[in-house]
């Protein structure tokens, strides 16, 4: 058997020839759930800042993502709100890749 992805003589390759093998899909539905999980907590944060910021009497907030902790401002309102968009963005591609919209394609060239 010849090299494969790297593999050396005899190791079973990570591709199969019909796409991802049902063990590397698992592994890559349970990132893909992991990253949604993530990027939900941190739609949390940036959706209570906006909120925060967008009440009477509220100049500053600590926005805290998990990640990082931040003081925000209402100046940083049209940033939060863009970050916040991107956000949703890729929460909404990661969720159509887990619902299988995403499934990897293997593509050869016709030569």
């Amino acid at each position: 058997m010849a090299p494969v992805l790297g593999f050396s003589r005899g190791a079973r390759p990570l591709l199969d020839g019909q796409g991802l093998g049902p063990t590397i899909r698992a592994m890559t539905r349970e990132f893909t759930q992991a990253r949604i999980d993530s990027l939900e907590a941190i739609i949390v944060a940036y959706e209570g800042a906006i909120l925060a910021l967008g009440t009477a009497g509220v100049q500053s907030y600590k926005l805290d993502t998990g990640q990082t902790v931040q003081t925000v401002t209402r100046a940083d309102l049209s940033q939060l709100r863009a970050a916040l968009d991107g956000l949703l963005n890729q929460h909404a591609v990661l969720t159509a890749r887990l619902g299988g919209c995403g499934a990897p394609v293997l593509v050869r060239p016709v030569w």
